[in-house]
């Protein structure tokens, strides 16, 4: 379930507290932020706001309503993978070449990060201050929005209407993908969601209400012989009801579910940590593990959290205060600290019970990655290792015999870790040090505001592998059908959905691997933290061969190679790669079509493996029993993954939007 915030432009002070919302709402996992439009609020008004028992919409007239476009393009400045809807803009009282233009452009700055939410409006006395007519403007709706659509196309403007005369001009920048979100559910509301919408802005909090209204729009795509299923629904969350309420939300048909700022207490800061904190607690749950959780429940969604299975205590306010006295309270051996904004992986969790079941008395941390910020993540782990030094970001762990035989973990509001590291814990028992090889999450929200990684000193390397996107040069097959310019947004949207799946989560060395240079290789290598490097001439076999050769003089004992046009591969497919590396020479991840999408050696079969990428015929459906059978021939000990599948043809792409969609 994606979760959003809304909204980010109504009733902020000042500009630093608009985008200081939306990064650390990016920092703790937030999928997206949005926003509410209106030009003016009248000081009285006729006109019921249908979607209230009082008929007024809860805003007053001195309200900080900033312009939903502006604000999101300062928005988009300020983060990175943060999607930025409105919800909604009101269509019929807009100039729509004018809105066109914007969204596109917006889009365009953000990297493909808008979702452009429109409505049809409902305040007669706005329409009238604007001088637009209030009537027929559902009609007005469903004429722009279709003239917009055809303008994204990038084609010459053709488009006759009783509301618009648009011929002879173009304006780029294009946006053919542009997600457009339709909301509402009066009138011909599902009407126009079947007919124009990537999305549904569902204005409704409860579960029934929206099970009800998605028959409602499933009879309106069927009338449309469209799937319904292929209609992102949003609907908003007040935050209560916990994952019973998300469930029953998910179950009726809710894809993404927008948290209103108000739902989150005096404090939206505290509120959005709050929800972190729940995640981590339930994933927890998930891997059987207990915690105690320490906090001075100070605000209402922290108290939600007094209500989990695990142990809680309440506690005054002091990181330092509160950690001791959770180290204090626990009974077992072996005490993780983690930040209640943090969330840990599955394959820490695994790491960490190997050294549990030696039960050996040790400490241990992890080396922190910052996205954005590689210099201070590098100074950060540099100083830990020669200082000996540990901090509470870099995620902590200790037996408790340690704690015991330095007198206690130390009491005090501030600077913990490095009164633990004082007193000899860390410097003692350096040379015991745990080297985990996992991905751990941690946020940092207070302090970079920014969504971070942390890995140990890395042994294996992972080379995204792709062609620069250049019109007519990429996905050649699929232009034979869709023509040169789908393929190549198809191309874009293929390898930027490998690199959003890959990131953080590899456990390795991250490389992007490109034919040529142009600006968006350096954006993706920036947007996604890989470090970006260049294929050599020659034909597939050679270009593949020289990356893993240049990987493996990086010191790392093992590399894996993957292509972009795999949907299947993530993050736990390339861990199932190195893991099989650790006794084998050679990984293949087979593909549907007879090659492959992964390939994975380790440094000691390098030699040998040179004729695994000679003489095949690339591109064939014999590609991988080609492979296998040299790797016999070179007395290679291989294993195969299961078998995944690529976007190669029209089928494939159709495919992978469905499930995209679904």
């Amino acid at each position: 379930m994606k979760i959003g915030i809304i909204p980010v432009n109504i009733g902020v002070d000042s500009v630093e507290q608009m985008t200081g919302l939306a990064q650390l709402a990016e920092g703790l996992g937030f999928e997206s932020v949005w926003t509410f439009e209106h030009v003016i609020v009248p000081l009285d008004y006729q006109s019921k706001y249908p979607y209230s028992p009082t008929g007024k919409m809860g805003a007053a007239p001195e309200t900080n309503f900033v312009d939903p476009l502006i604000a999101l393009s300062h928005i988009a400045a300020a983060t990175k993978t943060l999607k930025l809807g409105t919800g909604v803009n009101i269509l019929p009282q807009a100039n729509p070449l004018y809105l066109a233009k914007q969204a596109a452009s917006l889009d365009f700055v953000s990297q493909g990060r808008l979702l452009l939410g429109l409505g049809i409006g409902w305040l007669r006395e706005e329409f009238e201050a604007l001088g637009v007519p209030f009537e027929k403007r559902g009609a007005r709706f469903d004429d722009y929005l279709e003239a917009m659509q055809k303008l994204w196309q990038g084609g010459v403007a053709d488009h006759q209407s009783e509301y618009l005369d648009w011929q002879g001009f173009k304006s780029f920048p294009s946006a053919p993908e542009l997600a457009v979100v339709i909301g509402g559910n009066k009138g011909k509301a599902f009407d126009r969601v079947a007919k124009y919408g990537q999305g549904w802005f569902a204005p409704t909090t409860d579960a029934g209400e929206l099970s009800a209204d998605m028959e409602k729009l499933r009879a309106a795509c069927d009338a449309h012989d469209r799937d319904a299923s292929q209609v992102e629904i949003t609907c908003m969350w007040t935050g209560q009801g916990g994952d019973e309420a998300v469930q029953a939300l998910a179950a009726a048909g809710a894809h993404r579910l927008l948290v209103p700022l108000q739902a989150l207490g005096a404090d939206p800061i505290a509120g959005m940590q709050g929800l972190a904190a729940e995640v981590l607690l339930k994933w927890l749950a998930e891997h059987q593990l207990a915690a105690i959780v320490v906090d001075g429940a100070a605000s209402e969604v922290t108290q939600r959290l007094v209500t989990t299975p695990h142990e809680y205590i309440a506690h005054p306010p002091g990181r330092g205060m509160q950690i001791a006295c959770g180290v204090a309270a626990s009974a077992v051996p072996w005490i993780w600290v983690l930040h209640a904004d943090g969330l840990p992986s599955s394959a820490a969790v695994s790491q960490l019970g190997g050294l549990v079941e030696a039960d050996e008395p040790r400490w241990g941390r992890f080396n922190v990655k910052i996205q954005g910020l590689a210099l201070i993540a590098h100074t950060m782990n540099l100083r830990s290792r020669f200082s000996r030094i540990c901090t509470g970001d870099q995620g902590m762990f200790f037996h408790a015999g340690l704690i015991q035989a330095i007198g206690g973990f130390p009491a005090q509001p501030l600077m913990e870790d490095i009164e633990v590291s004082r007193r000899g814990l860390f410097e003692q028992y350096f040379q015991c040090g745990y080297s985990v090889g996992a991905t751990f999450l941690v946020r940092i929200p207070l302090f970079w505001r920014a969504l971070t990684t942390v890995v140990d000193d890395l042994q294996q390397a992972l080379a995204v592998f792709t062609r620069t996107p250049v019109m007519g040069k990429t996905k050649t097959r699929l232009a034979k059908s869709l023509g040169k310019a789908e393929a190549l947004a198809a191309h874009i949207e293929l390898v930027q959905g490998c690199l959003g799946r890959l990131q953080l989560q590899a456990d390795a060395r991250c490389e992007l691997w490109v034919t040529d240079d142009a600006p968006i290789v350096a954006q993706w290598a920036d947007r996604y933290h890989f470090d970006l490097r260049y294929q050599c001439e020659g034909d597939l076999g050679a270009r593949m061969y020289h990356c893993l050769a240049q990987m493996f003089l990086a010191d790392v004992s093992v590399a894996v190679l993957v292509g972009t046009d795999c949907p299947d591969i993530d993050g736990r497919y390339v861990r199932q790669a190195f893991r099989a590396l650790q006794s084998n020479d050679v990984v293949f991840g087979p593909a549907e079509d007879g090659g492959y999408g992964l390939v994975g050696i380790c440094h000691s079969a390098m030699p040998a493996a040179v004729t695994l990428f000679q003489d095949i015929a690339w591109g064939s459906s014999t590609v991988l029993a080609q492979s296998l059978e040299r790797a016999a021939e070179a007395q290679l000990s291989v294993v195969q993954l299961p078998v995944i599948w690529d976007v190669d043809q029209v089928a494939d792409w159709r495919r992978y939007q469905h499930i995209e969609k679904g």
